[in-house]
């Protein structure tokens, strides 16, 4: 007789058990064929708000926590939750409409601070809501500007957002962020595309920040160096600034990752010098495998 293997439930997600069974159980959860919002109230000092990236709707487990709702709940701040069903930019009319009403019942209002944040689709998002809440702080890592053919059509990636329905509000994130108190955008310059993005965005309320060599995942660089809570920290309560930030960057200058795509570039360089000035840096902060890498790149140059 065959045995019936046991079904494995879904975990409980965090945010779930919070309203459940913390002392924080006021909050609310708006859902859609294609979205849904998910809110928990801490305090009236800082809403935090976070917007799925592409690993969201990508996720087989419908029953998990929004984007940076684990960050949200640890410094203890009242968190607002946009989950996407699909990969579509947020290009949704049914959500615009649920954002909307949020605002127009003074729900932004309430707080004393209020946070977009996001990564790449969530961080266009965060850049493109934030005309919903004035004033409100703007924490984007690597976002696209727009996905709207029209606009930019050197984009080659995203072929799902860049077929989504671009018409109607909030499709060019450049143009929503002027009421901003603040915007931070961290990407990678080296980049291509993620630059042409990044210096869409400009104005008197914007910072553009280079994490050159960290690709398309920044955020992943710096929390590997444990330096993205500080930033995060930092952009909220306003002792942020650029000098700061690089000064926080430069802890991960070593980080493996970033290390490999900063040798990747340089070992096809022309110049022989710059080869061997990183090659002696390396070596000094213990990296003889990479080290020897480019000193063989080195040699070669030197024919």
């Amino acid at each position: 007789m065959r045995q019936r293997t046991a079904r494995k439930e879904p975990s409980t997600p965090r945010w779930l058990i919070d309203l459940s069974l913390s002392r924080h159980k006021h909050g609310f959860l708006i859902t859609d064929a294609g979205f849904a919002v998910q809110h928990i109230h801490r305090s009236d000092e800082i809403l935090y708000v976070g917007f799925d990236d592409l690993s969201g709707p990508r996720s087989k487990n419908r029953l998990r926590d929004p984007w940076g709702y684990a960050f949200a709940a640890k410094a203890g701040w009242s968190y607002l939750g946009v989950m996407a069903h699909h990969t579509n930019w947020y290009r949704n009319s049914s959500l615009f409409s649920a954002l909307e009403k949020l605002a127009e019942d003074g729900f932004f209002a309430r707080f004393g601070k209020v946070v977009f944040s996001g990564t790449s689709m969530g961080g266009f998002a965060a850049c493109a809501f934030s005309s919903l809440a004035p004033h409100c702080t703007v924490i984007a890592f690597s976002p696209q500007s727009t996905l709207d053919p029209d606009i930019v059509g050197w984009e080659t990636r995203y072929w799902s957002g860049r077929n989504a329905d671009w018409s109607g509000p909030y499709a060019d994130a450049p143009k929503e962020i002027h009421a901003a108190g603040h915007v931070w955008i961290v990407y990678d310059p080296m980049l291509e595309l993620d630059r042409r993005h990044a210096t869409r965005f400009s104005g008197p309320n914007v910072s553009l920040l280079k994490a050159r060599w960290t690709s398309h995942h920044c955020i992943k660089h710096m929390a590997r160096a444990k330096v993205l809570s500080t930033f995060v920290r930092e952009c909220i309560d306003g002792s942020m600034t650029e000098a700061r930030f690089y000064e926080l960057y430069r802890r991960g200058r070593y980080d493996p990752t970033r290390l490999g795509r900063l040798v990747t570039a340089v070992v096809t360089h022309d110049s022989r010098s710059l080869k061997k000035n990183l090659a002696s840096a390396l070596r000094s902060k213990g990296r003889p495998v990479l080290a020897r890498k480019v000193e063989r790149a080195a040699k070669r140059s030197n024919g």
